[in-house]
């Protein structure tokens, strides 16, 4: 369904890619990968290149805006070493 979206002036797909690294890399930390990540196409409707994030789960409960995200960055990445 994801692939079917397009954006509606030039009719171009908005979607050029869904992967998913939680089944598609093997290894003990390979269920904390995301289950899918979607990459739009530079350029279509409001999405620009550089990423799009979705989270959800009891790490992600103090992000209420952008300005939060770094926080959450810096901890996870002391996590995954």
């Amino acid at each position: 369904m994801l692939r079917e979206l397009t954006d509606a002036d030039p009719g171009q797909p908005l979607v050029v890619a869904v992967d998913r690294p939680s089944a598609e890399h093997a290894g003990t930390r390979a269920t904390a990968l995301p289950d899918l990540l979607i990459r739009y196409a530079a350029g279509t409707g409001n999405h620009a290149a550089g990423g799009f994030l979705i989270l959800a789960g009891a790490p992600v409960a103090g992000v209420a805006a952008m300005q939060d995200f770094g926080p959450l960055a810096a901890k996870m990445l002391q996590v995954a070493r």
